[in-house]
């Protein structure tokens, strides 16, 4: 009779915001998580807004572009915050998926290792870019951009392994990595066509002596002295060749495929905080298939 009266037993849920504290609180993760996720893409467009309000041309500036000039102070602020808004997921994200993998599976745990490192990695290359615009440290600013392009594709390729393997939605990771290399693909094909033709211009107006080095550093030196005639594609611009902003374009579609997966990857699984992610599996992943088949076969026999 006493039994009846007690209330039933219920599975425990883990919670992963204990410890207590606001660090690991639900209004610190979601705060960092919709703040990034507005910030970043906000940040893009008002800069693009100023670039097209200065009266540069529309199509199609580098993203980098945007970091300099009048539109310099937005940008640097709002993708510096952003990467700093990101850094604490990464490590959030580790935390939530943690329970998500199968111990025995040597590949998930791998992967469930390096991800967040990744990521940490792409926030801290963002606010690398943000903080050194190319005009005034190019080296400083083409490592940090290496950084994003390397990591953010070694993100979106591990991120569909990831999710396979663990049994959620895969197919956006490895689109994104198909789209990403395509894009990588043309960058390079039509930036090399670029510069040979900025530097034949750049030879024939008696501007420079010849060499893609001296072709990308007088651009530089134009966004110092005239930013409109940079902006405009005047003598001595990189945008002065038509390839340069195709180059412009697959860079934007290289980077925004890159924040938006990464994005959708830590709102998925930190969306559910403090419970979780696999609490709300999708389908079941290839190991636990295999498992019941062979469980199913020693039945039989």
């Amino acid at each position: 009779m006493w039994a009846e009266l007690l209330p039933p037993t219920e599975e425990p849920v883990t919670d992963l915001s204990s410890p207590g504290g606001f660090w690991r609180s639900r209004r610190r993760v979601l705060g960092c998580l919709y703040g990034s996720i507005v910030l970043a893409p906000l940040t893009w467009l008002v800069s693009y807004a100023i670039w097209l309000g200065y009266g540069c041309m529309p199509f199609m500036p580098f993203v980098s572009d945007l970091g300099c000039g009048p539109s310099m102070p937005v940008f640097m602020t709002g993708m510096t915050i952003s990467g700093l808004l990101v850094l604490p997921l990464c490590f959030d994200y580790g935390r939530a998926t943690r329970l998500c993998i199968h111990s025995s599976e040597p590949l998930q745990r791998y992967l469930h290792a390096a991800l967040p490192w990744c990521g940490m990695l792409i926030s801290i290359s963002i606010c690398g870019v943000a903080l050194n615009p190319w005009d005034r440290r190019l080296i400083l600013h083409g490592i940090f951009a290496n950084g994003v392009f390397g990591c953010g594709f070694l993100f979106c390729l591990m991120a569909g392994c990831f999710n396979f393997l663990r049994g959620t939605s895969y197919r956006r990771g490895f689109a994104m990595v198909t789209l990403v290399a395509l894009c990588g693909i043309g960058t390079a094909i039509f930036g090399t066509l670029a510069l040979q033709g900025l530097t034949k211009q750049n030879i024939l107006n008696a501007v420079e002596d010849g060499k893609a080095k001296a072709t990308i550093e007088r651009s530089m030196h134009l966004i110092h002295e005239n930013f409109l005639d940079f902006c405009t594609g005047q003598l001595g611009s990189l945008h002065r060749d038509p390839y340069t902003n195709v180059c412009g374009l697959l860079e934007h579609i290289i980077l925004g495929s890159i924040v938006a997966l990464a994005f959708a990857q830590i709102h998925f699984d930190l969306h559910t905080w403090p419970e979780p992610p696999c609490q709300f599996p999708c389908r079941h992943p290839p190991w636990r298939k295999n498992s019941n088949n062979q469980n199913a076969n020693e039945s039989t026999n």
